[in-house]
């Protein structure tokens, strides 16, 4: 019929036209080409149309989608308007006129207007598929009708959503839905009527009241599970487009109470997996996401979305790779593609696709340069459409990949402080938090946060509170109000608080010298009573602020060392591994016999000084480097020795990198001096919580240039390192708190340069911390090529000057809990040095 009707479309009269254009289309298999052809000759002669026969040529445009030229659709629609305005459109014609201006996305919405105002007056009078089509219209082309959807929620609510089938029934929602409509006694009569009728409705119907519910209030959960009841059995019914629908209703509106479905949906996804277009694809792999569960899905939904990555739009790879990062699933392959094409088409990114990408970018550790600086470039182009929490997530991310891009920051905080006060408690500690991260520094955001916070604090969780407070510590940022007012809600909610949560709270406090006794106090109690499911690591963080608590802190404070020391002699038990984790028996140690148990200096060679069953100390000459980390070697590695030296029943941790190798502390490659090992896992945890409670003791001999003035007792200076750099530290505000004991033992004379000889007892165990405490407090140590001017060192190297800094002592307690004290001479080559110093003239008169 259509092929014989091709080219005599004039003959037809127009009440014809009509009928072979609706006949066509019921049977929706027809050329395009005959479609085209017949919507010209009906804009041709739409003038001779009677207002059904329009009606109907415009119904049967829509239902095809035929792809007509606009200026043929824009002549019939405003021939349908003009015939509307006139009254010689039916309100049910006219219906379906705009649903069909919808199906084809006419650019021309004045139809949709007309059809709305002409519908009101007369809603009850429609027929519900009518009604449907209309806001389904409206919907579709987002115009909201305050009128309509007033009448036509009220029409639902009265008696209406009875008079609906199912498939109608979802069509309202999804409409009311999309237009925002608030009308929730509409909602729930459509909702009540949907549950009694879910037996008939189809799986496009079902998923379509799905999605619509989902979106709705959360007091629908009560359909969505009668959905998910109906839907199990027939889930191989549903096509590709209703699994991902379905699916994402299901994430979406927070059902997580049906154990069976999300299984087989999972399983009946993967039968038809290579059916899913890209959308639906990335709908599922969002929900499936969101719904923390994977269930074998992504075995086969990944490679499905490489194939079809070339078609995938910004959505579906924010989506897919979002996914990813929440389930943890890994895969090179998906993830350098969808890089990419994000790079390629990161100009259609919406801020929230870019702040999911970059959030999952940090999550996946895709270290992509070419992702990241388009996804800053791009982000910061259209920041000003950035809503909080994806701000918040957009600096999250580069803090984690340690991305440092001060423009895009300085954009970002210029947005946090003129908006603060929008800013949730999560969006307020997450942007602190990666501000502290990257080391940006800046007065003004911090301001604009505390005052955010402080005005919302009892909304801030314990995550949030953390890493606040460890944000405003880290950048040493003085808060005393906010320190005060976290300090009094983290009472209100330790309970809640993580082990993480705990540490970082009280090394905030430590490390920001912000007295705060109670809370410590309660933390300490806290700590003590989940000390069997405590961690080393939590441990010894803890431990390490109550110490450094008690030195900084005022008179209420003073007493937490000796409360750290208590609490390490609680934790050590509760740490101790269960029989079956423990490493190997110490077995006998053979090296008392075959090595001298002195310090013999000068030999250039290792040697044990103390030997006990589960750990050790060595002297170490210099030139050996302590190598606690596989990091490329500087020095002959100290391993070594011990691996030649130790049974094979005691070399377990001198392969492990994780705990160090056994190592305690490190001892600068240039230095010389004691060196504790443990031998076994349990005596490296007792030694660690020594460490962070202060029981361990380490004292250093060193001789630096300058004169430090005698009652010098303490060199309190914060320490920044570069992390994976070589450069030198620095002392610096931003740097984290570091605290070096001091006893003047002498000063003395090197031909004009003056020196001191110090005892010196490390407080903390930064990195290079007593060379860079020397070098800011006095002068650098002598021969110290890193932290001495070239000309310093060039003196130094003429004078016969080796590294002067030996640590000399050592105590610790052993595995019974009695303190072994270990002390060694200065080693020849630097007491050689010492004996041709001159005393300083006056109080100095010896060394």
């Amino acid at each position: 019929v259509a092929a014989s009707s091709s080219g005599r479309l004039r003959d037809f009269r127009p009440a014809e036209l009509t009928k072979l254009a609706w006949g066509l289309a019921a049977l929706a298999e027809v050329p395009e080409p005959v479609f085209q052809e017949l919507a010209g000759e009906a804009a041709r002669r739409s003038g001779d149309l009677s207002s059904g026969a329009l009606a109907g040529v415009l119904w049967a445009l829509g239902a095809i989608r035929v792809n007509v030229q606009d200026s043929v659709t824009t002549s019939l629609f405003r021939t349908a308007r003009d015939a509307a305005e006139e009254g010689r459109l039916s309100p049910t014609e006219l219906c379906s006129v705009a649903w069909s201006s919808a199906r084809l996305a006419v650019a021309e919405l004045s139809i949709l207007h007309v059809a709305a105002a002409q519908a009101v007056p007369c809603i009850a009078e429609l027929a519900p598929h009518a009604l449907g089509d209309l806001l389904w219209a409206l919907a579709v082309q987002d115009v909201r009708d305050e009128a309509l959807l007033r009448a036509a929620a009220g029409w639902l609510a009265s008696g209406g959503a009875a008079k609906c089938t199912a498939h109608q029934l979802s069509t309202f929602a999804w409409a009311l839905v999309k237009l925002g409509a608030t009308e929730l006694m509409a909602l729930r009569a459509i909702a009540d009527e949907a549950a009694a009728k879910l037996d008939h409705a189809s799986p496009r119907t079902m998923s379509s009241l799905a999605w619509a519910f989902a979106k709705a209030d959360g007091e629908f959960q009560g359909l969505l599970a009668a959905v998910a009841q109906q839907a199990l059995p027939r889930l191989r019914l549903f096509q590709p487009l209703d699994l991902a629908t379905l699916a994402w209703a299901m994430a979406a509106g927070g059902l997580r109470g049906s154990e069976q479905l999300v299984p087989a949906l999972a399983s009946v996804a993967c039968e038809k997996m290579v059916d899913f277009p890209p959308r639906s694809l990335s709908n599922l792999a969002w929900a499936f996401a969101t719904l923390d569960s994977d269930c074998g899905l992504f075995d086969s939904l990944v490679p499905e979305a490489i194939s079809k990555l070339p078609d995938f739009q910004s959505q579906d790879i924010a989506n897919t790779v979002w996914s990813l990062a929440t389930l943890s699933i890994e895969s090179p392959e998906l993830c350098s593609l969808a890089a990419r094409q994000a790079v390629d088409r990161m100009g259609g990114f919406l801020p929230q696709q870019l702040s999911s990408l970059s959030w999952a970018a940090a999550r996946l550790e895709l270290e992509d340069q070419r992702l990241l600086s388009a996804v800053a470039r791009e982000a910061q182009a259209k920041l000003g459409a950035f809503k909080p929490q994806e701000l918040s997530n957009l600096a999250w991310a580069h803090a984690a990949l340690s991305v440092r891009d001060a423009a895009l920051f300085h954009a970002i905080a210029g947005r946090a402080i003129a908006e603060a006060q929008q800013f949730k408690p999560q969006e307020l500690s997450g942007l602190a938090w990666a501000g502290a991260a990257l080391g940006f520094e800046s007065q003004e955001l911090s301001r604009a946060i505390s005052r955010a916070a402080l005005a919302q604090l009892a909304g801030f969780g314990p995550q949030e509170l953390s890493n606040l407070v460890w944000a405003f510590a880290t950048l040493s940022i003085c808060s005393p109000e906010l320190f005060k007012a976290v300090a009094k809600e983290t009472l209100l909610k330790l309970g809640a608080f993580t082990e993480q949560n705990l540490c970082n709270v009280a090394w905030a406090f430590a490390t920001a010298r912000v007295d705060a006794p109670q809370l410590l106090k309660a933390i300490t109690a806290e700590a003590l009573r989940r000390r069997r499911d405590m961690s080393l690591l939590g441990a010894s963080s803890l431990l390490w602020s109550l110490r450094a608590s008690g030195e900084h802190g005022s008179g209420a404070s003073e007493g937490f060392q000796a409360v750290a020391e208590e609490v390490a002699s609680k934790l050590r038990p509760a740490l101790a591994r269960p029989p079956q984790q423990r490493g190997p028996p110490p077995g006998v140690a053979p090296l008392a016999a075959s090595l001298p148990g002195k310090l013999e200096g000068g030999t250039g060679e290792p040697c044990v000084v103390l030997e006990l069953p589960d750990r050790l100390v060595l002297h170490k000459p210099p030139g050996w480097e302590v190598d606690q980390d596989p990091a490329p070697k500087v020095g002959r590695p100290l391993s070594t020795y011990l691996h030649a030296l130790l049974p094979v029943d005691q070399r377990g941790l001198l392969v492990d990198a994780k705990c160090g190798r056994g190592f305690l502390h490190r001892l600068d490659v240039p230095c010389s001096g004691l060196v504790l090992v443990a031998t076994t896992h349990e005596a490296r945890e007792d030694l660690v919580l020594q460490l962070n409670s202060g029981i361990l003791q380490r004292d250093y001999a060193v001789l630096c240039h300058g004169w430090l003035p005698p009652d010098r007792g303490r060199i309190d200076a914060p320490l920044l390192w570069a992390q994976g750099q070589s450069l030198p530290s620095e002392v610096s505000r931003r740097g984290r708190a570091s605290l070096t004991r001091v006893k003047v033992l002498a000063h003395g004379l090197h031909g004009r340069a003056g020196l001191s000889l110090l005892a010196l007892r490390l407080g903390t165990g930064r990195r290079h911390q007593l060379r860079l405490h020397c070098a800011h407090a006095v002068g650098p140590v002598l021969f110290d090529a890193k932290y001495a001017a070239r000309a310093t060192l060039i003196d130094d190297a003429e004078r016969g000057c080796r590294h002067f800094l030996q640590r000399y002592r050592l105590a610790f307690r052993d595995a019974g809990g009695r303190v072994r004290e270990v002390a060694g001479p200065l080693e020849p080559q630097l007491a050689r040095l010492l004996f041709v110093l001159a005393p300083r003239p006056g109080p100095s008169t010896a060394v």
